[in-house]
């Protein structure tokens, strides 16, 4: 593996497809594909020889082109490529592709014996990193042509080829192309090389019918995985999401990142009309995809059981919990830290298995909270839930409550020996309201109320952790497996140390998301999305967080974006982390708590100007946030857990979120840290250890509790993955980059409006980024950034259309697409003058005509 490992400069002069961002396909002066190369392992690259060959004698190169780079859709226009082209592509691709997109394009042509072929290949990279689609045409005059297409193997490239009906498969993996024309489209994917992910064998068990069987399967495969050093890729499926399609491409997106020879998936303990369905929409959605990968459907037990090599009087989860037991002194550095039972005295068992897989793999020490007082342990739990909703009420700016606010504190306070004095300073009501204090706070009785809390809090926690304790205190990384409602991170032997949960009813997926993160680099551009709302936070506050981050991000060749007031919305949130798919999430704003609901504030509101904001419910984050790539949150609001509890799961490097109400200046400060130790230059500190020196010591207790709100969800020594140099060094991978950002906002009518605001923040950025982008590409940028504006500002994309006609007069799609943008405006004579200037420069320019 060390000798693919070394410094290299990209040739900017050799022929090549792709970038860094995608993959490189390098090309040969006879046409002919050299190597293709990958950037996706962190810190290094990994360059694939491969065999292109043609089995026709006499074969001569006749002629050459450079490659083209051009949007699809400026290509589709002009003939190039069918219009059904990205439809198809993206029908049959395992992993997902923006229309819209820089497609490269070469095309050669040979000669063997006065007879012509002539190979174009067309390449549009896919939203994820380390994934290209290649269109392979051929026009040839020759009969029974072979071509061969092999990439050297252990170098983690995957490919799946999907032929057209003219073109055969030989049995030794090359393609016969038949006299005529014909079409391959090849789509590659590359996976790191070395994983602790099992790419063997994954496992798909359901969630609601999650039998003893079920999870002595999971237990099973995590055995058989850990023989050869790996963790099984396990997850648990919603059996009424899978049916309405929600769940589908979450697991879509598990598997083209794992690429595993096998699947299980287990239909055990579910009813027949149900099994059925569910396997039908995994086959016909899912599955078909990824042809090559060997799927298994079980309904009955002793099949399931016998595919892992076990029986019914088998007892894997013993097994493994007694492996997890075994552990290596060398290890002892980290911890596995499980508690199963929720604060609702729900037990999470598959939690504790993955727990007891986790401790087995990594060799950590294993401490597991005992069930023999379980309803002492439970009575505890739902007391320290308490204690945490009194001191986000007292936390609040205003000390208003309503009547089940007020239930809380009386509850609390009578617990801890407060009931009375408390009782003092409820007496002013108005309806349903109760005020707390009258009119003015007593900050001095707050804050010995908030520090009884705090100390009650620990205490709790501390009885908790029991006996672990002492063994807790000696180790610096602890990996919780527990509620992460449960606030152990606070307990006297965690307190700042590199702390991370993984939660009950996300733990596999968590996992697993945070184990497929380690092998993989971000972007060669680094990006980050601030989301600003400036609702009711001062815009110097959100002005110097601003500055702390886009700094370091700046040294590293990163692309910073601020949506900030109106831009600040759910639509452009959605679509920058779904599709653009941003390397950090940072947001600085409110989160409330109403009517059982936690919502998250977004800036006004351009289609209703009277609301000064616009509320984000916890409800719509988990129906529509399905991020295609792996982010790691940072959420700056008051009580955000509650708001990204159930979402993160499907798509996070890790996520930095609160457990209550916060103060906005301490809030600022523990993020601006977190970045920095995030970020910093001579040393990226794992997410863990980065929080920990973020949640500084502070004396009042209010900025005590502001700092301690915060919290890790993921593994604590998990980190961001910078990739080699040379990958960041690549322009034609920010020209990648600086397309998706403009594509990704590219809105259905309903929803155009909202995206207006985020173009404008996404055109400033843009026009900086020019400079430095290659001319012919400059004006193809304008015309997507103007495609973008169309359905939101005519007026606006006429601008951009402009600009690109500025750049290269002869582009005839920037005047005919001018002309569209003039007409929308009811601009009539513009429109037909920009349209006159198309036909000028492409006569046959019939949509103009």
């Amino acid at each position: 593996m060390e000798d693919l490992i070394y410094p290299r400069k990209l040739d900017r002069n050799r022929l090549r497809l792709g970038s860094s961002r995608s993959l490189v396909i390098e090309l040969g002066d006879d046409g002919l594909i050299k190597s293709i190369v990958s950037y996706i392992e962190p810190r290094c690259y990994v360059e694939a020889k491969v065999t292109d060959s043609f089995s026709a004698q006499n074969l001569k190169l006749k002629s050459i082109e450079e490659p083209k780079y051009e949007p699809t859709m400026v290509l589709t226009r002009e003939g190039l490529i069918a219009e059904d082209w990205i439809k198809k592509l993206n029908d049959e691709s395992p992993f997902p592709i923006l229309e819209g997109m820089h497609s490269s394009i070469f095309e050669c042509v040979w000669e063997a014996d006065g007879e012509e072929t002539k190979r174009t290949i067309r390449a549009i990279p896919g939203i994820e990193m380390g994934t290209i689609a290649l269109d392979v045409s051929f026009e040839t005059q020759l009969s029974g042509l072979r071509w061969e297409f092999k990439i050297e193997g252990d170098k983690g490239i995957r490919v799946i080829p999907r032929c057209d009906g003219q073109v055969k498969v030989l049995d030794d993996g090359s393609f016969l192309i038949p006299r005529g024309n014909s079409s391959i489209r090849i789509y590659l994917i590359s996976i790191p090389r070395e994983s602790l992910v099992d790419r063997e064998l994954m496992v798909l068990v359901p969630k609601k019918a999650l039998s003893e069987i079920n999870l002595k399967i999971c237990a099973g495969a995590l055995l058989r995985s850990i023989e050869k050093g790996k963790y099984a890729p396990i997850i648990a499926y919603d059996e009424e999401e899978i049916i309405n399609g929600l769940e589908l491409s979450r697991i879509e997106r598990f598997i083209r990142r794992i690429m595993p020879s096998e699947i299980i998936v287990s239909l055990i303990g579910l009813d027949s009309s149900l099994a059925k369905s569910i396997k039908s929409k995994l086959l016909n959605r899912v599955f078909r995809r990824f042809k090559g990968v060997e799927t298994l459907f079980f309904e009955r037990e002793n099949e399931a059981l016998a595919q892992l090599g076990l029986d019914e009087k088998s007892d894997p989860i013993e097994e493994l919990k007694r492996r997890a037991n075994e552990r290596r002194e060398e290890k002892n550095d980290e911890a596995v830290l499980i508690d199963a039972v929720s604060s609702n005295g729900e037990e999470d068992e598959l939690l504790r298995i993955l727990g007891y897989g986790y401790a087995a793999l990594k060799g950590a020490r294993l401490f597991e909270i005992s069930n023999k007082d379980l309803e002492e342990n439970i009575s505890k739990k739902k007391q320290a839930t308490e204690i945490i909703s009194a001191i986000d009420i007292l936390m609040r700016d205003w000390l208003y409550l309503t009547s089940s606010e007020k239930k809380i504190l009386e509850d609390v306070f009578r617990s801890i020996n407060l009931y009375e004095e408390l009782s003092k300073y409820l007496q002013i009501w108005v309806g349903e309201k109760y005020f707390l204090f009258g009119k003015r706070r007593d900050k001095k009785i707050l804050r010995r109320w908030l520090s009884k809390l705090r100390e009650e809090l620990i205490n709790i926690v501390d009885d908790l952790l029991g006996k672990t304790l002492g063994g807790l205190s000696s180790i610096e990384i602890i990996h919780v497996f527990a509620d992460a409602d449960i606030p152990y991170d606070l307990s006297s032997a965690l307190r700042n140390k590199a702390v991370g949960f993984v939660p009950i009813g996300a733990a596999d997926r968590i996992l697993l998301s945070c184990l497929l993160t380690e092998e993989r680099s971000i972007s060669p551009v680094p990006s980050i999305v601030f989301f600003d709302p400036q609702v009711d936070i001062s815009q110097s506050m959100s002005d110097k967080l601003w500055e702390k981050v886009i700094k370091p991000l700046k040294k590293k060749g990163g692309l910073p974006l601020r949506l900030k007031r109106e831009a600040a919305n759910p639509y452009p949130m959605f679509a920058l982390l779904n599709e653009f798919g941003c390397d950090i999430f940072l947001a600085l704003t409110h989160g409330i708590h109403e009517k059982g609901e936690s919502s998250l504030l977004c800036g006004p509101s351009l289609l209703r100007a009277e609301l000064a904001y616009n509320l984000l419910h916890q409800s719509g984050v988990k129906r529509h946030l399905s991020p295609e790539r792996h982010t790691f949150f940072v959420i700056t609001a008051c009580g955000s857990w509650r708001i990204f509890a159930e979402a993160i799961s499907s798509g996070m490097r890790g996520a930095v979120v609160a457990r209550w109400t916060v103060l906005a200046e301490d809030a600022v400060e523990v993020s601006k840290r977190l970045l920095r130790y995030v970020l910093k230059s001579r040393r990226h500190y794992c997410f863990g250890e980065a929080l920990a020196r973020a949640k500084s010591t502070r004396n009042d207790i209010l900025s005590v509790l502001s700092h301690e709100a915060f919290f890790l969800v993921g593994l604590p020594s998990s980190s961001l993955k910078f990739p080699h140099e040379d990958a960041r060094s690549d322009l034609r991978a920010r020209s990648d980059v600086l397309s998706e950002l403009i594509v990704s906002m590219r809105a259905p009518k309903e929803y155009a409006i909202d995206t207006l605001a985020a173009l404008e923040e996404i055109d400033r950025v843009i026009s900086k980024e020019l400079k430095i982008i290659e001319k012919e590409l400059k004006g193809y940028m304008l015309v997507e950034l103007g495609n973008s504006y169309e359905r939101a500002s005519p007026s606006k994309a006429g601008l951009e259309y402009a600009g690109s006609i500025i750049i290269k007069n002869d582009k005839h799609e920037a005047w005919y697409n001018s002309g569209n943008a003039s007409n929308r405006s009811s601009l009539i004579c513009p429109a037909i003058l920009d349209w006159v200037g198309s036909i000028i420069i492409k006569n046959d320019d019939h949509e103009a005509w």
